[in-house]
């Protein structure tokens, strides 16, 4: 029986949605092994707590010092006590750091597994080639690189966490992440579009996340609409799961409700879909703006060192109006 353990620190959500893929494909392999997964904070955990195929989920807490960017001095302990569990493989996803190989170094597993960005990775036994693949099956190629299947999110539900689907229900999520406020169209915009849908009998459902409150006042003014924000992880995921569609920026919850299957359009402005994005399928439809060139986590710079978007810099938006956003969800509910 082999023990792998899969190393997801110092990442959000999103990033670990995507390991899911990963998660199963290394069942798949090793069918009798024990999978134990290591992720940064309780949200995390909370994304993966029922997946069937995860023995054990740790939370490494980060802690605040600027050398906890490069050294996880806060978790140090609890790594070393993990070197005594005598992993038989570990696996760094991507994106990662040297944080992320310095725990795969602790951890001391007999196979050390990564795609790291730098080729001099001190910290490695084995390091996997980078393609220029979305970064969901990057994470699949750690384990499998002769994968060559279509690899699909997943999240795992109980029944009683199961509520019926609310016919027309339509969530928006018009945030994301805290330091990512130039990936977010305008909230101006999500307001007109849903006005605009509420008019054709659907019911809109906002959902604001922690760090987004300030989109709850403007919100208070519309009757129509119903805000969720404030609740538990596992109540947001239940209440997404109760939509028929899902639009919203590049975020979290994006690959929240493509991992509960429901079909979405998604708004890419400076972000590269093609990483980061829906996995391709007619349940998904991606708007970008006209002369699309995306400038954050790009496929060609991919093995390279990514670019930091310099505050208050001005985002392409050309083109993306309510009234394009609109006719093409109408698009998506034919597809479907």
């Amino acid at each position: 029986m082999e023990k792998i353990i899969i190393i997801a620190v110092n990442t959000g959500l999103g990033n670990v949605l995507m390991v899911t893929p990963l998660i199963k494909e290394t069942k798949n392999l090793y069918p009798n092994s024990e999978i134990t997964i290591l992720v940064s904070n309780s949200s995390c955990a909370k994304i993966l707590e029922k997946n069937p195929y995860i023995r054990r989920i740790i939370i490494l807490n980060k802690g605040k010092h600027k050398l906890d960017n490069l050294f996880p001095l806060k978790g140090f302990k609890k790594l070393v006590e993990l070197r005594k569990g005598k992993f038989d493989i570990s696996v760094t996803i991507m994106p990662h750091s040297y944080y992320g190989s310095f725990c795969a170094f602790l951890i001391g597993a007999k196979r050390r597994l990564s795609n790291y960005l730098c080729k001099m990775d001190y910290f490695q036994n084995e390091i996997i080639e980078l393609k220029k693949v979305h970064d969901a099956l990057q994470n699949v190629n750690l384990i499998n690189q002769c994968h060559g299947k279509s690899h699909a999110l997943k999240i795992y539900l109980d029944k009683k966490e199961i509520k019926p689907k609310i016919r027309k229900n339509i969530g928006i999520h018009p945030g994301c992440g805290k330091n990512y406020d130039f990936k977010r169209w305008e909230m101006e915009n999500f307001i007109r579009l849903a006005k605009k849908l509420t008019c054709q009998g659907f019911k809109i459902t906002f959902f604001i996340g922690p760090g987004e409150e300030k989109f709850i006042e403007p919100l208070k003014k519309f009757k129509d609409f119903e805000i969720v924000g404030g609740v538990s992880l596992r109540n947001t995921i239940i209440k997404i799961n109760q939509c028929e569609y899902f639009i919203s920026n590049d975020s979290g919850l994006m690959h929240l409700a493509e991992a509960l299957n429901i079909p979405s359009l998604t708004i890419f402005g400076p972000s590269d879909y093609r990483r980061t994005g829906p996995m391709p399928s007619e349940k998904r439809i991606i708007i970008t703006p006209e002369n699309y060139i995306p400038i954050y986590y790009t496929l060609e710079e991919i093995g390279k060192k990514e670019r930091v978007i310099p505050k208050g810099e001005k985002i392409n938006w050309e083109g993306v109006n309510a009234e394009k956003v609109y006719k093409k969800f109408l698009e998506l509910i034919k597809k479907v």
